[in-house]
């Protein structure tokens, strides 16, 4: 609507929905100690929702001055006391404060009124008598209240004191309990701000950043306890350390940290790491000494045994072998002999030392590795000063939430950091912390730092138990420090029960039992004792104990439920992000530049690791095989997406060469990257935008949405157009950086463009027509004489034609169909040409008629209107049965045709046939009229178009016969008939018919290349022709949609499994399962991790419930889910916490269908597409077939992508074939038999159209056409001008007597013209389009047009007359011309014709007369210039 919007990338790409537990807080959270939480929309609406109807109210209406200024004292106080305290369970305290200071301006304004004084004074006596719970009937109230009053007013008069103190003691009741309303009321009002997490259900979100603060606090303010906790941790866990002397583990310690100190990697750097391991052999004795004792006497020579162990601790440092190496015993025994040692005993020592000093290296390993463990974790596993910026800055702001998640995309550059450059910026600020998170409280190092911080039930669980209480208890005061073990209490028994009234009950005795208090009049009252008792009972009292169990029992879910979100986030966003991939050099955090070499080293090592089966995501994440003690294998790179699934190499890069000795890469010829942006009907889109840029709730409409992903991305292809044409200033053109590389691109919008242009140049079909025009208007133009020249008539007759064909365009849409690129453009030209055929078929014989009655004095003895009658019988007697079998046949096969399922296809064949029913009519009824009047012209002797030349109008001389027809009849007629010609044209023809069907059917190749479609030099070709010069695989996804998933588990694995299993075309490197949802949700869920063995029915949503806060939040995407209540599409995320205690979920959320990603490789050539389709239909369909028929027959599973959108056709397409020509030659067959009534002639049709489209595909290889929907539309035409070339001379040959070979001569003469030029205007116009710029329409429309129409002209034209000549029935009925005998007015007649064919005829003032050859009429012979007059 011309309506301009701001509409960012982030709208527009397909990105998985956010769960409503890590997304941004509609409203955030804000701490109650700030001072502009009391100015927020959502304090201010809380609190007067809170005041409604309490004392408080009717203050404010009162004196709002007083009440302004009162709640002001009051927030001032409430944050004051927060401030000062610093802990959050200060909120009764605060709002404790927060009444005192409301009542006290209340009170002071109530006392001023009664009586004047100081305000000042009343305000401080007010206030001392409220701190101090001292009742105003107690004697210690005029003492506290009259000191304070005297101190503040300044006042000593005892009687104005006194006074002033009577007045405070009588406002105090009422100023009191106002300023309680107004104090609890203000702490609900503050939580609300406070604990908006808990209302929004937000708990991973708020808890990732108040937790990742107080944990990063923690650890900065402890940073010694926090290493001595996970040494005790790290080091406890090692039985080797536990065995040692602590002070020699201790003394390790503390070399490890003075090496990380100096900037020492010490789990890469062996010398460094040999060093702690020499001091270990040098200080410890164990196991040593106990190894060596159980083998020898130590009590002999200790110091050539000490001299032994130094030498075996020598080779040690050589790496030698210590258990079985003969050298190395030897070299130990002498050293033992060269100290001092006996000989005799050298042989036992050199052994028994050596393998005492390996058992020690390898203890001293284990230690070791404990050390390292505890030293590396507590010094690199915790924050990062950059994190919290050396402290000064928590490490997520306060209201930190995920706003989106990525877009769907694969890059190469994803192997690399430098992959987030478009990772949303919320996430980027998790990358920082979610490593750190996931290590302090889900490692074990840090178990007892974790326990010691309290960090996650101090700032997650306890808020989110406050904002429960706090929120749902009848009076928030209660919840306070000293009831903190009765709440304790209740929550417990509230938790094993079943029911709300049995909870009920058990709540309120476990507050009783567990000494519940409560303030009643600023005292402290416990509930067990009689006061207490009294207070239950009342009003007041039965609010609380409803209000308790419902608070507790939500505080038991909510609190559990934080606990498992926070745990289940931390763990799954571990996985997420770039933080884990190295940095080549352009990312913030490098602090070098990597070598190239280095670069493509990593290239290389993420293609083997992604290829390798057994190394996983985690270890690809944890950069080591060992995933516990990173003892492993180095795994330096891999390509995974954000969400840490595998990603084949192959997908984003081509022309691969590979090390053919170690099968790696050596070099890459190509990258490519995708990615994914919203159909504009998607309902996450429509959600998405209707969001975006319709805040009053309004939806934006199809028409917008389409403008908008249209706009969108006609942005990127100006953006990438820039580059691809390398303009100056895009980084590609000459002399920049990347003008090395060539850039190609395709998008959605491009592809529909490339097929919707996918048609013939305007100006070339324009030419085409014109020079087809001029051909036809020359070819019925008589330069002897004006008077039978018909260029007037055929320009008419063209133009009939061109508006019949134009009026199928009007007609398409009433049949419910589209136009396609091939109706729009390829129709208008066929239908066109096969109409201009038919014309010329009327003309000819209109030609011959007409200018034998002007050779004979026939028009001077008859009425014009007669012998223009007898001019028309003949003409319709030659042409009118042939144009109507060609006509009739066409429509027919074009109809058959239409069966196919090939869309295209079908919308072509009926646009065909019903433009050739159009154009008989059009012809019919229009041209043949016209005709009438074109004779009334011709024999009344006018000039055509109404130029005279010089011969005069009317040319009396015999006319003769055009070149074609008497060339027909003198030379090529009499040559066919010769035996030796007829012998040459069969063999020729069976030959020729030989080779292009074995051609055909042994080397014919099914597909079509997306390249050719495109024209030439546009970004669609030129990004198409890198797809397929480079690239061998593509995405694709398994869809599945049923209303039983829980019980289609096991299917949908063995699904998994037999796609795996499609070895030829699945990657093995990549496994179906790691992209699956289900599999994922099945290790994430199972207790052994298991991903194969299916959850129990009815843990099936309870468990994707939790599973939606965790991993499966990545999967938003491949989830659509349904409400099974109202039916309607909803969000899946909305079946979280369904299962709860106290359900926040919708349970009646189900799944309706679901997609996952697989690959499919090795489609380097077109016929390989649809093979791998049906290798993996073949694979799924069994499966899906079975539980169909057993369990649900509403289910479906099927493969869909871009390989089977364009290439599923060549699946069918031969059978389509098959099926088109075999029931379009029984058609023919019938057509023919049931209008000629001749055998003979309609089985020699047939065969002759069979023969022409045999041939015509045998020549696809020769073209370069391959089998797919265009070539069998084409040979689809290929039928219909068979017949065009044929029917006409078989019906010729019917109508004709004589021997067979005079009846074929005839038959040539009347229809080799009318042919001949069909053949030259088809020819004219398909001509053009070998200048068209695209090659699916030079090859599929000018070469197959071209070879279908000499091909069928050759059967036709040559073969047919051959045929006819040598198998032709003779028929030697004589031909008879019409007869008239006179009636009286203007009757009925009966024209009888040549054939024997009658046509009913008006004719008044006729006579009968006998056009036989040699005949006269009225004394004058006829001059006739054909053999059938």
């Amino acid at each position: 609507n011309a309506m301009m919007v701001n509409v960012s990338i982030a709208n527009m790409c397909e990105s998985p929905p956010v769960p409503p537990t890590l997304a941004e807080p509609a409203i955030p959270s804000m701490a109650a100690s700030l001072p502009e939480t009391s100015d927020s929309h959502r304090f201010r609406n809380e609190l007067s929702r809170r005041l409604a109807g309490t004392l408080w109210a009717t203050v404010e209406a009162e004196d709002p001055a007083t009440a302004r200024q009162a709640r002001q004292a009051c927030f001032a106080a409430y944050r004051s006391v927060l401030q000062q305290a610093g802990q959050q369970q200060h909120h009764v305290a605060a709002a404790k404060a927060c009444s005192i200071a409301a009542a006290a301006i209340v009170g002071s304004a109530k006392a001023s009124a009664m009586q004047t004084g100081s305000s000042t004074g009343y305000v401080a006596a007010i206030t001392a008598l409220l701190s101090q719970n001292i009742d105003e009937s107690n004697l210690l109230a005029l003492n506290v209240a009259g000191g304070a009053y005297a101190n503040a007013a300044g006042e000593s008069n005892f009687f104005k004191v006194r006074s002033a103190v009577d007045v405070v003691l009588a406002v105090l009741p009422a100023a009191r309990a106002e300023g309680q309303e107004l104090g609890r009321s203000t702490l609900q009002a503050f939580a609300a701000s406070e604990f908006q997490f808990v209302r929004e259900l937000n708990f991973a979100a708020h808890g990732m950043a108040t937790v990742a603060n107080c944990v990063a606090k923690f650890q900065r303010d402890n940073k010694d306890l926090v290493a001595d906790l996970v040494f005790a941790d790290v080091v406890g866990q090692s039985s080797a350390a536990q065995a040692t002397d602590p002070d020699i583990v201790n003394g390790m310690r503390l070399r490890a940290e003075q090496q990380v100190a100096r900037g020492i990697d010490l789990q890469n750097d062996e010398v460094a790491a040999g060093f702690l391991l020499f001091y270990f052999i040098e200080v410890a004795t164990e196991p040593y000494a106990t190894t060596l004792a159980a083998a020898l006497d130590t009590s002999e020579q200790p110091s050539a045994l000490a001299a032994a162990r130094q030498q075996a601790v020598f080779q040690v440092t050589l790496r030698k072998d210590l258990d079985n190496d003969p050298t190395v015993h030897a070299a130990v025994a002498d050293a033992y002999v060269a100290a001092g040692g006996s000989q005799e005993m050298s042989a036992v020592v050199g052994p028994a030392v050596s393998r005492a000093v390996l058992a020690h290296v390898l203890f001293g390993s284990n230690v070791l590795a404990a050390v390292l463990r505890a030293v590396v974790s507590a010094s690199t596993l915790v924050f990062p000063s950059h994190v919290t910026l050396n402290g000064a800055l928590p490490p997520l702001p306060r209201n930190w939430g995920i706003d989106r998640l990525p877009c769907s995309r694969t890059l190469l550059a994803d192997i690399f950091r430098e992959g987030d450059f478009d990772y949303p910026y919320r996430l980027k600020q998790l990358d920082e912390v979610s490593p750190y998170m996931f290590y302090f409280f889900h490692l074990g190092d840090f178990a007892s730092a974790a326990a010691k911080s309290q960090c996650l039930e101090t700032s997650l669980i306890a808020p989110t138990r406050q904002g429960v209480y706090f929120d749902r208890l009848s009076d928030p005061m209660v919840f306070r420090r000293e009831n903190f073990e009765a709440f304790v209490a209740v929550e417990q028994a509230v938790a094993s029960q079943n029911n709300h009234a049995a909870s009920r009950s058990v709540a309120g005795d476990a507050f009783v039992a567990a000494g519940g208090q409560v303030e009643l009049n600023g005292e402290l009252v416990a509930l067990d004792t009689a006061r207490g008792s009294l207070w239950l009972q009342s009003d007041q009292g039965i609010r609380f104990l409803d209000s308790l169990e419902l608070a507790a029992a939500a505080s038991v879910s909510l609190t559990g439920r934080a606990a498992a979100e926070f745990d289940q986030m931390s763990l799954a966003l571990f996985a997420f992000g770039y933080w884990w991939r190295p940095v080549w050099g352009d990312h913030w955090s490098a602090t070098s530049q990597m070598a190239d070499d280095r670069v493509f080293e990593l290239v290389v090592e993420a293609a083997k690791n992604n290829g390798n089966p057994n190394i996983t995501n985690a270890e690809c994440i944890a950069g080591n095989t060992d995933l516990v003690l990173a003892q492993g294998e180095a795994v330096d790179a891999c390509l995974l997406t954000w969400a840490s699934t595998k990603v084949p190499l192959e997908a984003v890069t081509g022309s691969v060469t590979r090390n053919k000795t170690t099968g790696l890469f050596a070099e890459i010829g190509a990258s490519r990257g995708g990615g994914y942006h919203f159909h504009a009907d998607h309902p996450r889109f429509k959600q998405r935008i209707n969001a975006h840029l319709r805040k009053d709730g309004t939806t934006v409409s199809q028409d917008e949405r389409d403008s908008l992903v249209e706009a969108f991305e006609q942005k990127i292809l100006d953006f990438w157009e820039a580059r691809r044409l390398q303009e100056q200033g895009s980084g590609y053109a000459d002399g920049e950086e990347f003008s090395a590389l060539k850039f190609s691109f395709l998008t959605e919008l491009s592809l529909s463009e490339l097929f919707a242009d996918l048609r013939v140049d305007p100006v070339l079909v324009a030419a085409g027509v014109i020079c087809l025009a001029a051909y036809v208007m020359f070819a019925t133009a008589s330069f002897r004489s004006s008077n039978r020249s018909h260029m007037l008539v055929s320009l008419i007759g063209l133009t009939v034609l061109a508006l019949s064909t134009a009026a199928g365009f009007g007609i398409v849409p009433y049949l419910g169909m589209k136009l396609t690129p091939l109706s729009a453009t390829i129709v208008p030209f066929i239908a066109f040409g096969i109409g201009v055929d038919d014309m010329l078929v009327y003309l000819q014989p209109y030609i011959e008629a007409t200018g034998d009655l002007l050779a004979s004095d026939f028009v001077q003895t008859h009425s014009l209107d007669e012998a223009v009658a007898v001019c028309m019988a003949r003409m319709l007697s030659k042409a009118g049965l042939g144009v109507t079998f060609t006509t009739t046949t066409n429509t027919i096969v074009f109809l058959i045709a239409a069966l196919t399922p090939i869309e295209v296809v079908r919308q072509f064949c009926i646009q065909m046939a019903l433009t050739e029913v159009l154009n008989y009519i059009a012809l019919l009824f229009v041209f043949v009229p016209v005709l009438y009047f074109d004779a009334q012209r011709t024999l009344k002797g006018h000039a055509d178009c109404g130029i005279m030349l010089c011969d005069g109008a009317r040319k009396t001389a015999t006319p003769k016969q055009g070149f074609v027809a008497r060339w027909a009849v003198n030379v090529y007629g009499p040559l066919l008939s010769r035996r030796r010609v007829q012998a040459l044209v069969v063999t020729s023809f069976a030959i020729m018919f030989s080779v292009l069907a074995w051609q055909g059917f042994s080397f014919q190749e099914k597909g079509i290349s997306i390249s050719d479609v495109a024209a030439d030099g546009s970004h669609q070709q030129e990004a198409t022709v890198a797809i397929e010069d480079h690239f061998a695989l593509f995405p694709s996804f398994l869809f599945t949609t049923a209303n039983t998933f829980p019980q289609a588990q096991q299917t949908l694995l063995d699904m998994i499994a037999a796609l795996q299993a499609v070895t030829q075309w699945v990657p093995q490197s990549t496994d179906v399962a790691d992209t699956h949802w289900l599999p994922t949700l099945l290790f994430a869920t199972n207790p052994d991790g298991s991903s194969t063995r299916p959850l129990p029915v009815t843990d099936f949503y309870p468990s994707l419930s939790d599973f939606l806060l965790g991993l499966g939040s990545a999967l938003g995407l491949d989830l659509v889910c349904e409400d099974r209540v109202t039916g309607s599409i909803t969000d899946c995320f909305e079946l979280i916490g369904a299962f709860d205690a106290s359900p926040t979920g919708n349970p009646n959320v189900v799944l309706k269908a679901t997609r996952s990603l697989f690959y499919l490789v090795n489609l380097r050539e077109s016929d390989a597409f649809p093979k791998a389709i049906e290798a993996t239909r073949d694979a799924i369909d069994p499966i899906q077939e079975a539980y169909v028929e057993s369990v649900d027959p509403t289910s479906q599973s099927f493969a869909h992508g871009f390989v089977y959108l364009y290439w599923e056709q060549f699946l069918h397409v031969t059978n389509d074939l098959y099926f088109i020509v075999g029931v379009g030659l029984v058609a023919i067959f019938v057509v023919t038999f049931a209008l000629q009534r001749n055998v003979f002639v309609a089985v020699l049709l047939s065969l002759l159209v069979l023969t022409t489209v045999i041939e015509e595909f045998g020549l696809f290889q020769a073209m370069g056409v391959k089998f797919n929907a265009f070539s069998l539309t084409n040979l689809t035409i290929a039928i219909g001008l068979s017949v065009e070339f044929t029917a006409h001379v078989g019906h010729a040959f019917l109508l004709a007597t004589g021997t067979s070979v005079e009846r074929t001569v005839s038959a040539l003469q009347h229809m080799l013209p009318p042919l001949t030029h069909g053949l030259a205007t088809s020819l004219i116009g398909v001509v053009f389009l070998a200048a068209s710029g695209i090659g699916v329409v030079r090859r599929y429309y000018f070469l197959m047009f071209f070879t279908t129409m000499l091909l069928a002209f050759g059967n036709g034209l040559i073969l047919l007359p051959v045929l006819l000549m040598l198998f032709g029935p003779a028929n030697h009925e004589p031909e008879r011309e019409p007869r008239h005998s006179p009636k009286k007015g203007r009757r009925s007649t009966r024209k009888v014709l040549a054939n024997g064919v009658s046509l009913p005829m008006t004719a008044p003032r006729m006579q009968l007369v006998d056009l036989q050859p040699g005949a006269s009429y009225g004394g004058e012979p006829l001059a006739v210039c054909s053999s059938s007059v």
